[in-house]
């Protein structure tokens, strides 16, 4: 465990300074800095990242996960609804199952806003994008 660190509940792990794991089977990782995951199966790796629900990860550092599925991948991107996934920086996901924007360069422009209307994994679709 982490200095400053909590982990409450059933396999819980704040491995990372001043993170904090609740829950089932959470895990705040040594580089997820003052991360905080909460449900259960939920991963933190990002600095200041927070994941919380079903099977969430915040990767981006300050990045938030929520609900089911979903992963925040992106610098300050936050991912909501079941199986979004933000992958740029400040992107905001909702709904469910996105298009995904994986193999895009730094330089290029991705969607500020993305509402998901995917069924599941294997047909994403969007609804709404906002550049």
């Amino acid at each position: 465990m982490g200095d400053y660190a909590v982990a409450e509940g059933s396999s819980t792990s704040a491995i990372a300074r001043a993170s904090h794991a609740e829950g089932e089977s959470n895990t705040v990782t040594i580089s997820g800095l003052s991360g905080h995951a909460e449900g259960c199966l939920n991963t933190v790796s990002g600095n200041s990242g927070h994941a919380e629900g079903y099977n969430t990860v915040a990767e981006g550092n300050y990045s938030h996960s929520q609900n089911r599925f979903t992963q925040a991948l992106g610098i300050s991107s936050h991912a909501e609804g079941e199986g979004t996934m933000a992958f740029a920086q400040a992107e905001h996901v909702s709904g469910t199952y996105n298009v995904l924007e994986i193999g895009q360069s730094a330089d290029e422009k991705s969607y500020a806003v993305v509402v998901g209307n995917g069924t599941n994994s294997g047909a994403r679709s969007n609804a709404h994008t906002l550049d």
